[in-house]
């Protein structure tokens, strides 16, 4: 065996699985957990504007007809904005879930969302983004917005409706830190609640790229290969 092809011989190098990225501990454990606060006209005057949850099952609270499982495992993750907000100002709101991931060059971070819409105006959304190592959005593989009673916008969910569970996937070109956020945006007064859903994330490994092993393993294919040279050149000699 050449030593070329003990170097391929090698497996990858591999990540560890992401902890929680199913939210089978019916926590956020390793994720960061954002909701802000806002104003409101009525008492609590400041109060968090959204919600956040695990649960096994979903679709009771708004009387959906078919109610939502898991994608895989048990439970998903359920992130919302406020009922009966009745906050001033037309402020913004982002409710987030974020952790850090590294990836290799060519692998891929995927699971699967959906949107409930429970706003008859344009102006809640649910989404999934991949941030830079300072935090910058890069990318955003998943996207469902509420469409307005009179206009359908692309990617919406016409009100008081869920979309479906959909897969969702990102390859990073290049090694590097990353963060993944998954998030529900309203804005206005914030009285009538949507909701994201989130599950099944998962890291893959790249395909056809040559795996490169450990650098303890590295060191044993050349040794490996001096010994052949080695035997080689005494087998001539005899």
């Amino acid at each position: 065996m050449t030593a070329t092809a003990m170097l391929l011989s090698f497996p990858a190098t591999t990540h560890a699985a992401l902890l929680n990225s199913g939210f089978e501990s019916v926590s956020f454990q390793d994720w960061k957990l954002n909701i802000p606060r806002g104003t409101s006209e009525s008492a609590p005057r400041n109060r968090l504007a959204g919600t956040a949850e695990v649960t096994s099952m979903w679709g009771q609270q708004t009387g959906m007809s078919q109610l939502r499982s898991a994608v895989e495992g048990n439970y998903f993750a359920v992130l919302g904005s406020l009922a009966d907000g009745k906050f001033s100002g037309n402020r913004t709101y982002n409710i987030t879930l974020t952790r850090s991931i590294h990836l290799l060059a060519g692998e891929t971070v995927s699971g699967s969302s959906f949107f409930y819409n429970g706003d008859y105006q344009a102006q809640d959304s649910a989404w999934v983004k991949i941030l830079d190592g300072d935090g910058c959005p890069i990318a955003q593989p998943w996207l469902e917005v509420s469409g307005s009673s009179r206009t359908r916008l692309p990617n919406s969910t016409p009100y008081r409706t869920a979309s479906l569970w959909a897969e969702w996937s990102w390859q990073a070109p290049v090694e590097s830190d990353y963060a993944l956020s998954l998030g529900v945006t309203t804005g206005g007064d914030n009285n009538m609640p949507s909701y994201g859903f989130f599950d099944d994330i998962v890291i893959q490994a790249a395909t056809g790229i040559a795996p490169v092993p450990e650098p303890s393993s590295l060191a044993l294919v050349v040794i490996g290969a001096a010994g052949i040279a080695a035997l080689r050149r005494k087998s001539k000699q005899s």
